[in-house]
């Protein structure tokens, strides 16, 4: 607004300087005109002084001359007196004029000199008005600078607020998109312990059916077996001939660098696995010592390895405490079962239920699986480290103890035998 402002009134200036212009050239012309007007009045002036020199002179002559024979000469003189009279008439009309004009020039060219005086007072105002309104200007383009280093400075925190909210937006959506991760993870955990209970709920119903039908397998296998034993005592049989000690090697596989630590025929007696020191577990077909398939996966030593009972799984355990399982058909890497904190000493698979297998490892802990769904269903805690452990049973080797621990519910330990 002041930088307008001092616009304008240098506008006025510009005008006003202009107006001091067009005065001076009048002036100027006044000057001129005053100047060939004394020029002229002087010249009349001259010319109405000879002409009264040349009337005396004319007078005289008239006077001297009496005789009739200048009378022509008179009359001449007569008339060139009476033209120099009407010539004089004519120079002091002029004359006046002039002196009109000349006052009335005098006239003008004193209201021409005050306007100029009035005029150079103004431009001298106009100067110190133009030479504040410069400083103003200049003081209002300093402002100005000022202003825009502000609005620059205000820009630049703009853009950083705008890029902080836009990074705060983008950090609450993740947070957001987390969360709703988060609580999807735990409905879906909620789920699988829901179904981990009703599937254990449903397991114990079946164990308790199976314990029941293992009893009485067992009392009739006994009785059955007092039958026979009754009949070997009465036909006298020789007891011993069935315990016969091989005498030497029929096969020797080579096929682990640094140790075979475990080894297992499947169902059919078809086929056997074997793990070591190698990392690597291999089947072989035990009747020609041919290898057929290798087993990768291990990260560290195979401590045993088992087939399960309906022939599906190579089960395997390790030094860096996981159980590994193969699907027989494929060759393929079925589960990982994790949970031991140390090394696995032992695997057995369920000859009853063919989905489940258990562990010992060195965590004192013995570890029963679902094979199905690759997860721990139940842990059974030792005083000491387990070496190996059977199924159906849970035998469970500490130094010379055998402890039997019942598969129910209220993990029951019976008392060890020595």
């Amino acid at each position: 607004m002041e930088a307008s402002t001092i616009l304008g009134r240098l506008a006025d200036r510009n005008l006003a300087t202009n107006a001091v212009a067009t005065i001076v050239d009048d002036f100027k012309t006044v000057l001129k005109a005053q100047c060939r007007l004394q020029g002229e009045w002087l010249q009349q002036a001259t010319e109405l002084s000879f002409a009264k020199d040349q009337a005396a002179k004319l007078a005289e002559e008239l006077a001297t001359a009496q005789d009739v024979t200048a009378q022509p000469k008179v009359q001449a003189l007569e008339a060139q007196v009476r033209q120099h009279e009407r010539d004089l008439i004519t120079a002091y009309r002029d004359k006046g004029k002039l002196s009109e004009e000349l006052l009335a020039s005098r006239q003008e060219l004193a209201a021409a000199q005050h306007a100029l005086e009035g005029l150079q007072r103004d431009l001298v105002n106009e100067r110190d008005s133009r030479k504040d309104a410069e400083v103003q200007l200049q003081e209002a383009l300093q402002a100005l600078e000022r202003e825009k280093l502000v609005a620059a400075t205000a820009s630049g925190e703009l853009q950083a607020r705008q890029a902080e909210r836009e990074a705060a937006v983008l950090e609450c959506e993740t947070l957001k998109a987390e969360n709703q991760d988060l609580i999807s993870r735990l409905v879906a955990i909620k789920e699988a312990e829901a179904e981990r209970r009703n599937e254990e709920m449903r397991m114990h119903a079946e164990l308790d059916r199976r314990r029941r039908e293992l009893e009485v397998l067992e009392k009739a296998a006994a009785v059955d077996a007092d039958n026979r034993l009754g009949a070997v005592l009465l036909t006298g049989a020789d007891l011993s001939a069935q315990d016969s000690v091989p005498a030497h090697a029929v096969l020797r596989l080579n096929g682990h660098d640094g140790g075979c630590f475990g080894a297992s025929f499947n169902s059919a007696g078809d086929r056997l696995a074997t793990c070591g020191a190698d990392r690597i577990v291999r089947t072989w077909e035990p009747q020609s010592g041919t290898q057929m398939s290798e087993l990768r996966g291990l990260t560290m030593t195979a401590l045993g390895v088992a087939y399960t009972a309906d022939d599906r799984f190579i089960l395997a355990c390790s030094q860096d405490g996981s159980i590994r399982a193969w699907d027989v058909r494929t060759s393929r890497e079925r589960h990982v079962l994790t949970g031991h904190n140390q090394k696995v000493v032992s695997v057995h698979p369920f000859y009853v239920d063919a989905s489940r297998a258990v562990s010992a490892g060195a965590d004192r802990c013995l570890k029963i699986w679902d094979l199905n769904r690759g997860f721990c269903t139940q842990t059974l805690m030792s005083h000491s480290s387990p070496q190996g452990a059977v199924a159906d049973q849970v035998r469970s080797c500490v130094l010379r103890d055998v402890l039997m621990m019942d598969l129910l519910p209220s993990n029951t330990q019976i008392p060890a035998f020595q």
